[in-house]
């Protein structure tokens, strides 16, 4: 064997030898490692490597008198478990003899690395030990390396053995290893991203990741748990950590397959969401999760996953991601599958397709008549169109079908850089952007009397003359100066009573910038833009129906709850408006969304408009209401105290509730409490007061 002597440069030299589970690799016992005392590390340089037999001038005989004090109380017990863990590991060993046996190459190995730095050291300059150097060294080192700077639960020797690395970088595939327990394994993992060292969520995540792929039983018990944690770290504000969690989806997506179908609402919904984040690595391995997520899991799983946490999200990249992978599942499954009928399937994805078809973007658009190139073979495509989808989206729809027929799919858009430009979040980028609009803006009154000339003409002349007119009008409702923003708002209500056709033709892509000013951080800009929306409803009327979703949560969301009272005014008059002027279906979905999502003044609002819905639907929509009122009625009535309040409402919300009862119960009659007796006895029995007090 050899040993390491020499003098610390301050301290004494006679160091008492402690007696950790630090490996000596022998070179004369064969192969199998065995467990030596170590030395304390002394500071200062280290001496030549000499022979165990050789006499040492350093150690005295008082020394070897200490040693074998200390040998008397633990070397016993070491001793003891050395041979344990040698027995288990030569058991192992036995099973594997085939394979070759890495603990010879190992000895040998470090036989020459001892030989090589005794040599070396003493030449050389005093060198920094650094955390770096020991997060670096592999699992199957010393316990004293490996043990030193990662406080915590430590793995039995011989688990270390097949683990992962120590490191804060994502592993690659190929480096993924399997775990002699790993039930332990996951257990640390978990213990790891709990941890607020983002190092160690790092080491946590790629320790599930070999789970994954060698353990999926054992992970598998705790699927859900683990899952919860991954996509926890998805959300992480340290970018490293956020992608690892993500290249974790994707590895657990790949290796668990149909397993994930539990998991796939909460972790398709978390990486649609990052989609949306201008960090080109995360979205590329997005992509690759789900890309994973769509060729291992059940695909109609997938496809309800996609459609929930994409279809009406405010985010333009995530929609586009979320249509992306959906025109893959709907090829994978094909028009028989897709158009079979089934409510869950056929109803969603023909919903969503007619909307991803009218998309503000032209990527979305495009893997939106893919999808619809693709189910268009089916032989009864044009009669299940007209089952499935809404009337106000059926003649876009079918005129797109007849465009695909004539014409094919044709190729992918390209984005313009300036699109890209546009959508950027960088700060050079905007800063252009902003020194662009304000050098437009300075010849504003030029450029009005412009885009008046071409508001007053029946159609634009080309496409290039209404993109022209997109991208103004979106510049000055965007504007910093909100009187430049006030302007814009202005001018839209002008084109629109002047040229009507030019704003609905590009209603999606101008809507979304005019939405921002329905709840604009600058009261006067709001309040304008309110007044201004209450006067556009009467001029676009059903042309409205493809922002709807839009507008909805930008009007009610703050104004209803305002304590401006001109701005709670003018938002209660546009919602007035929206029930005057458009089909009061098209308002059902939102108003039942907000009614359970509000909070304050806007929830009684809401509830007491909806109960005004219930009586002017039912009697053409019996089953539409029943299936999506009766869930808020429920919703008030479970969660409403004695004193009418909901918790955390703000609002006393009993005079609303009785409203909306008593409106269901005029137009339902028995069946109402027919529907009640499945509820809760308590939700029963407030619905029976408030229909006592009618009578």
């Amino acid at each position: 064997s050899v040993v390491i002597v020499g003098k610390g440069m301050f301290e004494s030299p006679s160091s008492l030898p402690t007696y950790g589970q630090s490996i000596i690799f022998s070179m004369e016992n064969g192969d199998t490692p065995s467990f030596k005392p170590k030395m304390e590390s002394l500071s200062g340089i280290y001496g030549r490597a000499v022979q165990q037999q050789s006499s040492a001038p350093c150690l005295d005989v008082e020394n070897e008198r200490d040693l074998k004090v200390a040998l008397s109380k633990s070397a016993r017990e070491k001793m003891r478990q050395k041979k344990r863990e040698e027995k288990e590991y030569q058991q192992i060993r036995d099973l594997g003899k085939e394979e070759s046996n890495p603990w010879e190459l190992l000895k040998i190995s470090e036989t020459e690395k001892l030989t090589t730095d005794s040599r070396n050291v003493a030449f050389s300059p005093l060198l920094k030990r650094t955390s770096s150097i020991k997060k670096a060294q592999p699992l199957i080192l010393l316990d004293s390396v490996a043990g030193e700077d990662s406080p915590g639960p430590q793995m039995p020797f011989k688990d270390r053995m097949l683990s992962v690395t120590h490191s804060s970088e994502i592993m690659e595939p190929s480096d993924l290893r399997p775990f002699h327990k790993p039930e332990f394994a996951l257990l640390e993992a978990l213990q790891y991203l709990a941890d607020n060292d983002w190092e160690k969520k790092i080491e946590g995540l790629n320790s599930i990741r070999c789970l994954s792929a060698y353990h999926s039983d054992a992970l598998t018990a705790k699927l859900h748990e683990t899952s919860l944690a991954v996509v926890q770290e998805v959300k992480n504000l340290r970018s490293v950590v956020s992608r690892a969690a993500v290249v974790c989806l994707g590895d657990l997506f790949k290796y668990l397959k149909k397993s994930m179908d539990q998991e796939l609402d909460n972790t398709v919904k978390v990486l649609l969401h990052k989609a949306g984040e201008s960090n080109t690595f995360i979205r590329e391995d997005v992509d690759k999760a789900l890309k994973a997520m769509v060729n291992n899991v059940t695909p109609a799983r997938a496809l309800s996953s996609l459609i929930n946490g994409g279809q009406s999200h405010l985010n333009t990249a995530v929609r586009r991601c979320a249509a992306q992978h959906l025109s893959d599942v709907v090829e994978h499954m094909g028009p028989g599958r897709i158009l079979s009928g089934i409510k869950d399937i056929t109803d969603k994805i023909l919903s969503t397709v007619a909307k991803f078809v009218q998309d503000g973007s032209q990527e979305t658009r495009y893997y939106g008549r893919k999808m619809l190139f693709t189910l268009m073979t089916h032989t009864d495509f044009d009669k299940i169109l007209e089952k499935h989808v809404l009337p106000k989206d059926l003649p876009y729809v079918k005129e797109t079908v007849s465009n695909l027929r004539q014409k094919g799919l044709g190729e992918m858009p390209i984005v313009t850089p300036s699109a890209k430009g546009r959508r950027s979040h960088t700060g050079n980028i905007d800063n252009s952007r902003s020194n662009t609009s304000r050098e437009v803006l300075s010849a504003s009154d030029r450029e009005i009397r412009e885009i008046r000339d071409i508001s007053r003409k029946l159609v634009p002349r080309n496409a290039l003359e209404s993109a022209e007119y997109v991208k103004f009008i979106t510049a000055l409702l965007n504007a910093k100066d909100f009187r430049d923003r006030i302007n814009g708002i202005k001018q839209l209500l002008a084109d629109t009573e002047n040229n009507q056709d030019l704003i609905v033709a590009n209603i999606v892509k101008i809507f979304d910038a005019f939405k921002s000013r329905l709840h604009d951080s600058n009261s006067k800009v709001n309040q304008v833009a309110l007044e201004t929306m209450h006067q556009l409803i009467p001029l676009l009327k059903e042309k409205l129906s493809p922002v709807i979703n839009m507008l909805i949560p930008a009007l009610v969301d703050n104004n209803l709850n305002s304590k401006n009272p001109g701005i709670y005014a003018a938002a209660t008059n546009v919602i007035q408006a929206l029930c005057q002027h458009l089909d009061n279906y098209l308002l059902l979905q939102p108003f039942c969304t907000k009614a359970q999502f509000l909070n304050g003044k806007a929830k009684q609002d809401i509830t007491e408009k909806l109960a005004e819905l219930v009586v002017e639907l039912y009697p053409r929509k019996p089953h539409a209401v029943e299936q999506k009122v009766l869930v808020v009625l429920w919703h008030l009535l479970g969660n409403m105290t004695n004193s009418g309040s909901l918790p955390g409402a703000g609002g006393n919300i009993r005079a609303a509730t009785a409203k909306l009862s008593k409106a269901l119960f005029a137009q339902m009659g028995q069946n109402l409490l027919i529907h009640a007796a499945s509820q809760p006895p308590h939700i029963k029995r407030t619905l029976e007061e408030f229909l006592d007090q009618t009578t």
